[in-house]
């Protein structure tokens, strides 16, 4: 399985590193792995959801109804 820096989930998903941290704190729409040194680590998975999550929100739905 490969995992991705949060600048790279950033890129691939079109959601800014600010708003996945907001996102996992705040709604825990993802829960990203964490390498050793403490880092987040994103999967394939969690950078669909958020692919999907930002284009619903984009829709004007409330990230805190769907995460």
């Amino acid at each position: 399985m490969q995992l991705f820096s949060i600048q790279i989930a950033s890129q691939l998903s079109g959601v800014s590193a600010y708003t996945i941290r907001a996102w996992e704190k705040r709604y825990a729409a993802v829960v990203p792995k964490r390498a050793d040194n403490g880092r987040r680590l994103y999967s394939e998975s969690d950078i669909e959801r958020l692919s999907l999550l930002g284009r619903i929100s984009s829709l004007g739905v409330a990230i805190s109804q769907i995460a």
